[in-house]
């Protein structure tokens, strides 16, 4: 199964959204649970993922606080 989420990260300072995926086109390969699970991260209910993303340790949380429709990003994605 192959997933992609949006996520963002809260350690960067920049809270930029950042899509997470269970496939890896950059080389980062994350299981469906660990993908999900940083998407889903709402920062009210549940503690934020913690994720080494490049070599960063990074703790994402869910992306729908920072993109509430990432249909747009999906798409980006989808087009590359």
């Amino acid at each position: 199964m192959l997933v992609t989420t949006v996520s963002y990260d809260t350690t960067s300072g920049t809270y930029d959204p950042m899509l997470i995926d269970s496939h890896g086109p950059t080389g980062n390969k994350y299981t469906v649970l660990e993908t999900i699970r940083s998407s889903a991260a709402a920062p009210a209910f549940f503690k934020g993922k913690e994720m080494t993303i490049d070599g960063v340790k990074k703790i994402n949380y869910d992306g729908a606080v920072y993109a509430n429709n990432p249909a747009a990003y999906g798409l980006a994605y989808a087009s590359l």
